[in-house]
């Protein structure tokens, strides 16, 4: 009956449609003008942030991160193409004993050109690499906001993509630690003619999480673990009022097969569709998966626990509504985004949510003149 359910789900509500949340509001863009040529800039990226998980569930138990983020900087352009980025990461969650949860430097250094880009450095990380939230954590825009390494883009107005290296642990000779790292690649295309109101884009996503190095005295198994998306998307309307379709097939693997985790292969299906009018966001996500685990995704939904290893549910059936809205507030350069997302899991019969709101200010104040 439950799968009846998943079904109807799916296929009764392509009325007025859109995928999953659109997150561009809590994206990091380097941006590169030609008329900014021999020109610094004052940077400074703040956001103060509450996301509430009420779930009591087995597999993730909810928290309350509550806190902001603050970076100052500044940038020069050293010609048409090429810029340089340099500031202080500065993280506090409310509460902590600490003074700064994270207190890091950024360094970027971006060149461009048609559409194609190269970034060194902190990358455009977290939620701007566009991922679905079963491969990729929606937490990390606040516990690894900030990504380290190599990334390489293009984008124009038909198609996207991302290829970027997240070093997250160096070792030498002498460490008793894995060398860590994140490899990432996205990829979608328009199919249709540009100037359409209606899209229809291919979507391909690929995260592996690698644990090894070949010095060091770490003894433990060398392993990449791999989750992927293979994906069509469909949109019509424009950015005021649009809807849009997709549906998603998610693979996990481990092709090592160390045994550390109780599955080596898993699968999911994951489906999004809803509208936009506006400022406000509806959206419905479905999720289907059999022993699908999670090297970097949101832990909700994952066949093992993030809260006790020993247990494991094979299959996870979940229903996602979500409610966004969006605003600058009072005519500011300030942007709000509240967010309230319940969740039903259709296997253990819980009904969980969680709530957050985001306040994001960022400034880019040219201080000088060619």
């Amino acid at each position: 009956m439950k799968n009846w359910i998943l079904i109807l789900l799916n296929f009764c509500l392509l009325g007025n449609l859109q995928a999953q949340i659109n997150n561009e509001v809590l994206s990091d863009k380097i941006e590169i003008q030609e008329s900014d040529s021999g020109k610094f800039s004052f940077l400074l990226k703040t956001n103060t942030y509450f996301r509430n998980t009420e779930y009591f569930n087995e597999i993730e138990l909810g928290r309350t991160l509550l806190g902001y983020q603050f970076q100052p900087g500044l940038a020069y352009q050293i010609n048409s193409h090429v810029k340089l980025e340099a500031g202080v990461y500065v993280r506090r969650d409310f509460g902590s004993a600490e003074v700064f949860t994270e207190l890091q430097p950024v360094f970027s250094l971006k060149a461009q050109k048609k559409g194609f880009s190269m970034i060194m450095g902190t990358l455009e990380g977290a939620l701007s690499h566009g991922f679905h939230e079963p491969i990729f954590d929606i937490n990390r825009y606040i516990e690894r906001r900030n990504e380290e390494g190599l990334q390489f883009k293009f984008k124009d107005q038909q198609t996207f993509v991302d290829l970027f290296i997240d070093w997250n642990r160096y070792i030498n000779r002498n460490s008793n630690e894995q060398e860590k790292f994140v490899f990432g690649f996205h990829a979608k295309r328009n199919l249709l003619n540009k100037n359409s109101s209606y899209k229809i884009m291919p979507d391909v996503q690929v995260i592996g999480k690698h644990h090894g190095g070949q010095i060091g005295s770490n003894s433990d198994p060398v392993t990449m673990r791999w989750n992927s998306a293979l994906g069509l998307r469909f949109e019509q309307g424009n950015e005021t009022t649009k809807g849009f379709f997709d549906f998603n097939y998610l693979f996990y693997s481990e092709p090592d097969k160390t045994g550390i985790w109780p599955s080596s292969n898993g699968k999911a299906i994951f489906s999004n569709l809803g509208f936009k009018k506006k400022h406000i966001t509806v959206s419905g996500s479905i999720f289907s998966g059999s022993d699908f685990l999670l090297p970097i995704g949101t832990p909700i939904y994952s066949s093992q626990s993030i809260e006790n290893a020993s247990t494991y549910q094979t299959d996870r059936k979940l229903f996602f509504l979500r409610l966004m809205y969006e605003k600058a507030l009072m005519k500011s350069d300030v942007m709000a985004s509240v967010r309230f997302e319940p969740v039903y899991d259709l296997q253990a019969d819980i009904f969980d949510y969680s709530y957050s709101v985001y306040l994001v200010y960022k400034i880019n104040k040219k201080i000088s003149k060619k």
